[in-house]
């Protein structure tokens, strides 16, 4: 039987991450770590929903520029900050490169933003077929950093939205805005220093 080769298997695994198949998703990564990495991407997901909903309320009721100066997005420019290069394959705009395979063992390379050096994604053969092998286990303060901090962007929203603060004064005084914005991130930004922490100190 040939195997479908890795590149495209990983290919297929963003795909399905791109249009929220968890389920399928799920399937080509190792057992049992399918379901944790669904954990992660799923709170990620989960953040950038609630991000693009305050963006869009202020964008539409405010002004375009305060929704720019409020975005949270770039979090997730590179998810390897956090989750180490096992999970950064789930950043925003990866670009996958050249694979190296082996019997059981292959490597994909792939840039973030098209940054240097690149990284490498690691697929193994179990079943007869290419699965994403996700590494080492990943902190559990990373999937609460990013639910906590789309919890805080919807509060934000609802006090916007229940107009206790009004839109002139959010054209007159824009840091007032930022300023619940960062107030709300402060927990998650805490929990996703402490992802951070825990992955560097696995570190030989």
């Amino acid at each position: 039987m040939v195997l479908e080769s890795p590149k495209i298997v990983l290919q297929r695994l963003l795909d399905h991450r791109g249009r929220h198949r968890y389920h399928d998703l799920a399937a080509l990564v190792v057992p049992p770590r399918g379901s944790e990495v669904l954990n992660v991407l799923m709170a990620v997901d989960e953040f950038l929903a609630a991000n693009g909903r305050l963006c869009d309320w202020i964008r539409t009721h405010v002004a375009v520029g305060l929704a720019q100066t409020i975005d949270q997005s770039y979090v997730l420019d590179d998810l390897s900050d956090y989750a180490g290069d096992d999970l950064g394959v789930f950043s925003r705009r990866v670009t996958l490169l050249d694979a190296a395979v082996g019997d059981t063992v292959a490597t994909v390379g792939y840039t973030v933003e098209g940054r240097v050096p690149a990284k490498c994604a690691r697929l193994r053969v179990i079943g007869g077929q290419w699965l994403y092998d996700p590494g080492p286990p990943v902190s559990e303060h990373l999937p609460a950093a990013f639910r906590d901090m789309a919890r805080g962007l919807d509060l934000v929203l609802a006090e916007l939205e229940a107009g206790r603060i009004t839109r002139q004064q959010l054209l007159d005084t824009p840091e007032v805005l930022q300023e619940k914005v960062i107030a709300r991130l402060r927990r998650g930004v805490t929990l996703l220093s402490k992802a951070q922490a825990a992955r560097l100190a696995e570190r030989p």
